[in-house]
């Protein structure tokens, strides 16, 4: 079932949910030289606009692609509060038929979803982007937050990821650095 969001922009008091980020998902201090994966994940993404595909609907902030009921909800919930127009899938074959139809300014995808993985509808949205010259940001969502997960991930397409359970705080801040200072303009209305 795909579940379409629209809510008035309001300011973000963000929900306790999913609990502090500790242990393998928390971020952590590191003297280590950055990886070339590392380097990627800072860049700051484009400030291009991006051209709307022939036919696709207009106005789609952001595509969630979620198979759990439980994160469907958490997700509607924080991102109910942020003005942006959404949509939830729930599986990825759905994500690439969404993306297809909605040009989404930015995907939340699942990497465990069920008839098509979020790693598969990854490269599956990198291979049309590559034909019409497009670059949506994909945010991997995984409960898997181990160094080969993120690598993975990367591979796939994806341009960053974000750790289960979903921090309120994590996710506003993806919003803010793929969406750029429209995020800010949002979080502070009201």
């Amino acid at each position: 079932t795909i579940q379409r969001h629209r809510h008035s922009t309001a300011a973000i008091h963000p929900p306790l949910i999913g609990g502090v980020e500790t242990g393998a998902g928390a971020p952590q201090a590191s003297t280590a030289q950055a990886t070339v994966a590392d380097r990627v994940l800072l860049q700051p993404p484009p400030a291009r606009a991006r051209p709307r595909l022939a036919g696709a609907e207009a106005g789609l902030d952001i595509l969630v692609a979620e198979d759990n009921e439980v994160n469907q909800m958490v997700f509607t919930q924080i991102l109910g509060e942020t003005g942006y127009q959404f949509e939830i899938v729930g599986n990825g074959r759905k994500a690439l038929d969404a993306f297809g139809r909605l040009n989404p300014r930015m995907i939340l995808m699942d990497v465990s979803m069920p008839e098509m993985s979020g790693l598969e509808a990854t490269a599956a949205i990198r291979r049309l982007e590559a034909e019409i010259g497009t670059h949506v940001p994909i945010v991997g969502v995984t409960a898997h937050a181990l160094k080969g997960d993120r690598e993975r991930c990367l591979e796939a397409g994806m341009d960053d990821y974000l750790p289960k359970p979903i921090s309120p705080k994590a996710l506003l801040e993806k919003l803010e650095r793929w969406l750029g200072s429209d995020a800010e303009v949002r979080r502070s209305a009201g």
